[in-house]
């Protein structure tokens, strides 16, 4: 190793000490790290996100077997069974995609710089 004035001081390498197999788990568990650290700092958003995908839900299922049923009783099983499907599949993508979704359309607005001869 090396100082930036380039004296040369005592002790191995790090990156030569490594074997192949270290820097393959270092990537993933940073890209996991990453993952999570950006997860958790858009995570604010799910209890609002859960309370907005349960009633729009419930509306949702209510005027659909109002539909098919044409204003006469429906079985209330029926309407749970697709109420409980639907709010699980809207609150996995809550709970998965929400928190992501700054992280997202931050690099969708912002461009990738590009480097332009000068």
């Amino acid at each position: 190793m090396t100082f930036i004035d380039g004296v040369r001081i005592k002790g191995r390498d790090s990156q030569s000490a490594l074997p192949a197999a270290a820097s393959v788990r270092m990537s993933v568990s940073t890209f996991g790290t990453r993952f999570a650290r950006n997860w958790k700092a858009g995570s604010a958003c799910i209890p609002g996100g859960l309370a907005g995908a349960l009633l729009t839900c419930l509306a949702s299922v209510g005027v659909n077997l109002l539909v098919d049923y044409g204003g006469m009783a429906f079985p209330a099983v029926l309407y749970l069974r697709k109420l409980a499907t639907g709010y699980a599949a809207a609150a996995s993508v809550v709970i998965v995609v929400f928190p992501l979704w700054p992280l997202m359309t931050r690099r969708l607005r912002s461009p990738a710089l590009v480097e332009t001869p000068r």
